[in-house]
């Protein structure tokens, strides 16, 4: 799953954590590029934040180690700006069923929800967490009158454990049955941490109305919106780290729905179709909240400082349902 990250220096290099497909095992030993990559004798370099005098902590890219190097998990601004769009034409914006409001592109979490959720994963031994597409029971003709589509959707968050004897097309990371990460002091009241029972319905939901029953003169791209997205815990732990360390710039971040435009399986093995969906996640500005398309790209600048060359990661990792599914 390996793609070397296509940087011009006369570009900015703003970023994002991404999640896309593969079976990858959170205690996979890593390439000797990745390793050396990550050694913090190649990152001993001073680069300041913006606005502020304190170097930044590049042990940052020692979180992902074991999944290869934070690396893997990062993108271009101009590649993410693209996919995001791609999400809208493609799902949002069919002219067969134009507009289709009710499907959000964006969920939002809060910092405290967010550091909450990394210390779980970590203390449980989680190797990750699996986003399902939700959507209300009912059709809200009031808030989409004349629409096609009028069920509002929803995502929700559940930490997964890595079980080696699944075979495809059954996912490697499952969800946690046992998981109470939904009885946590922030995570509690978060309208995306349920427990599984309680929500069940309206994944159910989502998948009837929005990826099984095309509505008149759709075509056949609904299979293609992902059901789930599965995340690497170490991006959660390396978002968490971002934001402590600016919390005077940042307040939450946004899971946003994105799109492929062709299959590549040799960077996204277990991808099924060409514009399949997948999930980016940006940090927000504290002041705005907006994404921000800047913190990150000073990690990067001080890890391509330190290592004197690109990033040597893939270009993500994770899992798309389908095509493995729980």
């Amino acid at each position: 799953m390996k793609k070397s990250f296509k940087f011009s220096f006369d570009i900015i290099f703003c970023i994002y954590l991404f999640s896309c497909n593969g079976n990858n095992n959170n205690n996979a030993n890593i390439d000797s590029v990745s390793s050396k990559a990550n050694d913090s004798a190649h990152l001993n370099v001073n680069v300041t934040k913006p606005g502020s005098g304190d170097s930044l902590d590049l042990n940052i890219f020692k979180i992902c180690e074991k999944a290869g190097g934070l690396a893997n998990f990062l993108v271009l601004e101009s590649d993410a700006r693209t996919m995001m769009d791609d999400f809208d034409i493609i799902y949002k914006g069919n002219t067969a069923v134009k507009p289709v409001d009710a499907l959000r592109n964006q969920y939002f979490l809060t910092t405290n929800e967010i550091s909450e959720m990394a210390a779980y994963l970590k203390s449980h031994t989680n190797d990750g967490v699996k986003i399902y597409m939700g959507s209300e029971l009912d059709a809200d003709n009031t808030a989409y009158p004349g629409q096609k589509y009028q069920n509002k959707t929803t995502a929700f968050i559940f930490p997964t454990n890595f079980d080696n004897t699944k075979i495809d097309p059954q996912s490697k990371h499952v969800r946690d049955v046992n998981s109470t990460l939904h009885l946590g002091k922030y995570t509690s009241r978060c309208e995306f941490i349920k427990e599984f029972s309680t929500v069940q319905l309206k994944i159910n939901k989502f998948d009837e109305i929005y990826r099984k029953n095309p509505k008149p003169g759709e075509t056949t791209i609904k299979d293609a919106l992902s059901s789930s997205v599965w995340i690497d815990s170490c991006v959660i732990y390396a978002l968490d780290k971002i934001i402590q360390d600016h919390l005077d710039k940042l307040d939450g971040a946004l899971i946003r729905l994105a799109a492929y435009k062709t299959i590549d399986h040799s960077h996204c093995p277990s991808q099924k179709y060409p514009t399949q969906s997948t999930i980016l996640i940006i940090p927000t500005n504290k002041d705005d909240h907006l994404p921000n398309y800047k913190i990150i790209d000073y990690y990067t600048l001080a890890f391509l400082a330190g290592f004197k060359k690109a990033p040597p990661g893939a270009f993500n990792h994770g899992e798309l349902c389908p095509n493995l599914c729980p």
